[in-house]
């Protein structure tokens, strides 16, 4: 089990570099429309749906159980979001 970096991509408005990577070859899914800000890294196991944003230096963090964050979620600075091996998934809904 390996956190693989797949890409380092310019945040939205910003122009710096936030970090998607894939962990045990499960790539996170972001809808197009969703704001990543510099300094925020999601890995592994995650969905963000429309209309969301994650700020600066969030970390999300789907390695050992799913991550789903629904739509218009606003994750603020600095949150970190992340699972228990053998327990239950993070389900974030919609608002």
């Amino acid at each position: 089990m390996c956190i693989e970096l797949d890409s380092r991509l310019r945040g939205n408005d910003t122009g710096k570099i936030m970090t998607i990577s894939k962990y045990n070859n499960i790539h996170p899914q972001i809808a197009k429309d969703v704001f990543v800000a510099e300094g925020a890294q999601i890995i592994g196991d995650v969905e963000i749906a429309s209309g969301s944003s994650v700020w600066f230096n969030t970390v999300i963090r789907g390695d050992v159980n799913y991550i789903r964050i629904g739509e218009r979620v606003n994750v603020q600075d600095l949150s970190v979001i992340h699972v228990e091996s053998g327990g239950h998934p993070t389900l974030i809904g919609d608002d």
